[in-house]
């Protein structure tokens, strides 16, 4: 509660005051326990104080993960005193050095030791960074085994409640977020195992373009000095 419910009433006006009125009617259809229905009714709460807009773009509810997810990550990164790069000059693995692609397992190891998540792998097979490196888009794929708050997710799925709950993919973009990237996810729930699909994109199409100019001067300028 101590972070979803400050970002709620900063972002839509929810308070603690109120949930605490409200939490006993948000009643799961199935019965939950422990953190999966604290989260479950988190997320109803959050869902009834963000609703659907027939314009996406007007929903809070983006804001409201968003915000969640810099909380996640903040909280991760405390711990594991995660490197944050500028993925669009540094590429996804900082010259061959790690990078990002190496904060995302630092970051899912941290989950770990905290109990957030069990077993988990990162495919990173489709990304070129050579590609990447020309503003063009990538994609990794993580899978974590017997994640927290599973059974909500699935419960909240079910009830077509119309907010995801997934903390993996919440703290994965409040990271990406930091080194510039833009993230779509798509999530899959396979018994006990939480599948995460991440787009990722440059941020900034401005950046991107400008980005783009420098390394072509940058080689243009080195194969003048060549010349010389």
């Amino acid at each position: 509660e101590s972070i979803p419910l400050p970002i709620l009433q900063a972002v839509a006006g929810g308070s603690e005051k109120e949930y605490t009125e409200m939490k006993d009617t948000l009643k799961p259809a199935k019965d939950l326990q422990g953190v999966d229905l604290a989260l479950y009714k988190l997320y109803r709460y959050a869902a009834t104080k963000t609703p659907a807009t027939e314009d996406p773009r007007l929903s809070l509810r983006p804001l409201f993960l968003s915000k969640s997810g810099d909380a996640l990550f903040q909280y991760v990164s405390e711990a594991a005193k995660l490197k944050v790069y500028d993925a669009r000059g540094d590429g996804l693995t900082n010259q061959g050095k790690g990078g990002v692609l190496k904060g995302t397992k630092i970051l899912l190891e941290t989950l770990q030791k905290k109990g957030v998540i069990g077993d988990f792998t990162v495919d990173t097979s489709a990304h070129k960074e050579l590609d990447w490196q020309q503003a063009r888009p990538s994609l990794i794929s993580v899978s974590v085994k017997a994640p927290v708050g599973l059974a909500a997710a699935k419960q909240l799925e079910e009830e077509k409640v119309g907010l995801p709950l997934s903390l993996v993919t919440q703290a994965l973009q409040g990271y990406y977020k930091q080194c510039k990237i833009a993230v779509t996810p798509q999530i899959t729930v396979s018994g006990e195992e939480e599948q995460i699909k991440l787009e990722l994109a440059w941020a900034g199409k401005a950046r991107q373009l400008g980005t783009m100019e420098r390394r072509a001067n940058d080689k243009l300028n080195a194969a003048r000095g060549y010349k010389e």
